[in-house]
């Protein structure tokens, strides 16, 4: 429940940590990247004005917008992938 941030915890805690997810010499994704919340059963995700973009299902949203999540969709942040599952 409550508001979970994505990212790298170098400098900052984050509760899905991103580093060692991707390869050294490609790392695109921010410190606090993006957050999911899971709010009344509803889990929707907010790109935090990352550098590189947070993608849904291949569609890049925007920061400060949320989108709602549903079964199945691919939230995708840097070349990490990761699958909405029930």
């Amino acid at each position: 429940d409550g508001r979970n941030l994505i990212g790298r915890s170098a400098d900052k805690p984050v509760d899905i940590d991103l580093i060692g997810q991707e390869p050294e010499e490609r790392v695109w994704s921010s410190r606090q990247h993006a957050a999911v919340t899971l709010d009344r059963g509803q889990l929707v995700i907010e790109d935090l004005n990352s550098l590189n973009g947070t993608f849904v299902n291949r569609q890049r949203i925007h920061p400060g917008q949320g989108r709602v999540l549903k079964p199945g969709d691919v939230i995708q942040i840097g070349t990490v992938q990761l699958r909405v599952e029930v």
